[in-house]
């Protein structure tokens, strides 16, 4: 009984995280069925999906939409010549096997 206890207390940090607000969706999982971390974005004209060296970072610093690069969305950190729309988002974090 004391090993049920034990696996019942068991707390998992979350790995896949879903966002969205307006057209705007999002989702990043830290990892997979094959161990590599996934990226999905789609905002009602793009949809796009990364996997594994695609993902820059196991934690997403920042969102860059240019459509001045033919509307090819990717993950990166904001450099410090960029331009910024904020799009206010909402989500949540769980714990996921996949």
């Amino acid at each position: 009984m004391a090993a049920t206890a034990a696996a019942a207390a068991t707390v998992h940090q979350p790995n896949f995280f879903e966002l969205s607000g307006g057209d705007i969706k999002m989702s990043y999982s830290s990892t997979s069925f094959g161990g590599k971390p996934m990226f999905h974005y789609e905002d009602g004209k793009v949809k796009k999906d990364f996997t594994g060296d695609q993902v820059r970072s196991d934690v997403i610093h920042g969102w860059r939409h240019n459509c001045a690069q033919e509307g090819d969305p990717r993950p990166t950190i904001f450099g410090q010549t960029d331009t910024y729309t904020v799009c206010p988002l909402e989500g949540t974090g769980r714990f996921r096997i996949d």
